[in-house]
């Protein structure tokens, strides 16, 4: 009994942590406008919403097919006019961001690009994005985990311009991190206790 015991808990810790399921945003059918601050737009279960502190005019939308923005062919959420973007889930529970991609706007005015995105969690995490500068998103991954919100803010382009914080976000990932291993300790100790109960049946045998 006691060696069957042990092997249910041998199992079990092998199989460490269960992953939640993974959600994919990728504004594919999703439309919208968000041009006050507090405004926001709504994409499955999660809610994009123009965060406090943006200047007048700051504003974003969905953008589908667009032949004149990076990587047309695909939806995404486009940000323009110093808009400053924070992302929640909108029942307020937390969620991972394991990648995202950010791309510029405007295919052929590459100077209104931000020059990066800076990107902050909740739980203090950050991580600056760089944007361009070829017009193709580049992919990120931050290995946010366990947050209530995270922060898309551009930083000015250096190269100046009428406009130059724009920036298009697609293809976030809400995926749980991997299972984190057992230290070898516990791996030690698994194996003195399996080892102890196979020698109690063999006695009782």
């Amino acid at each position: 009994m006691k060696s069957k015991v042990f092997g249910l808990l041998a199992v079990g810790l092998m199989a460490g942590p269960v992953a939640a399921n993974a959600a994919l945003i990728t504004f594919e059918g999703a439309s919208g406008f968000a041009s006050g601050v507090g405004s926001f737009i709504d994409v499955g279960d999660y809610r994009f919403t123009l965060d406090v502190g943006t200047v007048d005019g700051a504003g974003f939308e969905v953008v589908t097919n667009q032949n004149d923005i990076v990587e047309s062919a695909t939806t995404k959420l486009f940000a323009a006019n110093h808009a400053v973007i924070l992302m929640t889930r909108k029942d307020g529970t937390a969620f991972n961001l394991s990648s995202f991609d950010i791309g510029g706007s405007f295919i052929d005015l590459p100077g209104r690009w931000a020059s990066s995105v800076d990107v902050s969690a909740s739980n203090g995490g950050f991580l600056n994005a760089l944007v361009g500068p070829s017009p193709t998103y580049n992919t990120f991954m931050p290995g946010f985990s366990n947050v209530l919100s995270v922060r898309f803010a551009p930083l000015v382009n250096a190269n100046g311009g009428l406009n130059n914080y724009e920036f298009t976000l697609d293809n976030l990932s809400d995926a749980a991190p991997p299972p984190v291993p057992l230290p070898a300790a516990a791996w030690l100790l698994l194996s003195g206790l399996g080892g102890l109960g196979i020698l109690g049946r063999r006695r009782k045998a």
